[in-house]
């Protein structure tokens, strides 16, 4: 009730409280400097340490039930929020009430202020009429069952520091409004283990612009499990998660290839004996290319190309057709290696990556060499703006293939 924002982790007895029957809530606090211990307490009877959850040092606390205010559903806190045409009008006979609202004349004369055209200024707030709406800070916690009566023309809706935590209620809050162009989630603190694959399929068909700065995101996996419902996301800030395992991630793909049909295995086969004999070839080649500008480890020019050149070492970032803006400022990378990995992304135009501890900026290569393949390229309706994403000509096998 004090207006603080904590994720409730524990309900029931305390070790270290006097009356063992009396049921208190652990919580642990966004402000991680407000609580008092890691979810342990000395037991009261035995002193020893029993632990009722876990969090960062000086983070929990236990509190009584009763201190606490629950979230509320999307449409409870809509209704809240806007007042009904049926609802009684702030002035009577336009003219607010002398306790709260007066001037006072050169003579000292206390006159009302008269305030006009209340009615039309409700009219244009009525919820069933309007296509954005902004909620920060309202302790909106469930999707409820009744958003499309609330909101029908919803496209731009701010939720802002409310207390969504289950993905899954924001996936049903999302079917409920198909029409959502952009959505702002900024300080939702979501649970990571409720975003499951194929839980939000279907749910942002027009989705343009999602804000998801300090949403307890804590692995690029679930980025992956978000782009694959995001068809058209173009704006998409990721900002102070914990997003630092990226390569770790992209590069698991690579360790473990999808199950493949005897034909497939074949063909791969192939393809391998061919890329091997071409990488030889290739290593030649590059060496003196590389010469002494850097590594993958050193940087430079030839850290650049050899990242660039190299996607089965190094695996891209694919999918975001459509995306020409990521913030990605404050969420653990550490090297210019794991920004080159967006580089493919074939309309990205603006890369935010403010207080990231990335040592340095590595040079980019002139041009790549004339065998490095992109990913493939985007539909025919979208213009790959990337300068780097520039498709060769298919290769002779795939074309032999096709003429037979």
């Amino acid at each position: 009730k004090s207006g603080h924002v904590a994720t409730v982790r524990y309900m029931g007895s305390v070790a270290s409280a006097k009356d063992q029957r009396a049921v208190y809530v652990g919580v642990e606090w966004d402000d991680q400097t407000r609580g008092k211990h890691d979810g342990s307490v000395a037991s009261a009877a035995t002193g020893e340490l029993v632990r009722h959850f876990t969090c960062s040092p000086g983070a929990g606390s236990f509190v009584k039930p009763k201190l606490l205010r629950r979230g509320g559903t999307f449409g409870e806190v809509m209704r809240r929020r806007y007042v009904g045409m049926e609802e009684d009008t702030v002035s009577k006979d336009n003219k607010l009430d002398l306790d709260h609202a007066h001037v006072k004349t050169w003579n000292g004369r206390v006159l009302p202020i008269e305030f006009f055209g209340e009615l039309q200024i409700r009219g244009q707030q009525q919820l069933d009429k309007l296509d954005k709406v902004t909620c920060r800070d309202d302790s909106v916690a469930l999707a409820g069952a009744d958003a499309a009566e609330v909101l029908p023309l919803c496209e731009h809706l701010d939720l802002q520091g409310n207390l969504l935590h289950d993905w899954g209620e924001l996936a049903r809050l999302a079917h409920q409004l198909p029409r959502l162009e952009q959505l702002r989630l900024n300080g939702n603190r979501f649970h990571p283990p409720t975003l499951a694959s194929g839980l939000l399929q279907g749910a942002f068909p027009n989705l343009k612009i999602l804000v998801l700065n300090s949403c307890g995101l804590d692995s690029w996996a679930q980025v992956e499990l978000l782009e694959a419902h995001l068809p058209c996301i173009e704006q998409l800030s990721l900002a102070y998660n914990t997003l630092g395992d990226i390569e770790r991630v992209l590069e698991a793909h690579r360790a473990a290839p999808s199950p493949a049909t005897p034909a497939e295995s074949a063909l791969a086969e192939s393809a391998a004996a061919a890329a091997a004999e071409a990488e030889a070839a290739a290593a030649a080649s590059s060496s003196s290319a590389l010469g002494e500008a850097g590594s993958a480890e050193g940087g430079g020019v030839g850290g650049s190309l050899l990242v660039l050149s190299d996607p089965q070492r190094f695996p891209p970032v694919c999918g975001f057709r459509r995306l020409h803006h990521l913030d990605l400022s404050n969420v653990g990378l550490v090297s210019w290696r794991q920004v080159l990995r967006f580089a493919w992304l074939p309309r990205l135009e603006q890369l935010h990556l403010t207080d990231n501890a990335v040592p340095d900026v590595w040079a980019l290569p002139k041009e790549l060499p004339k065998d490095v393949q992109p990913p493939p390229p985007p539909a025919k309706d979208e213009t790959a703006l990337n300068p780097l994403v520039n498709p060769p000509p298919p290769p002779a096998a795939a074309a032999a293939a096709a003429e037979e």
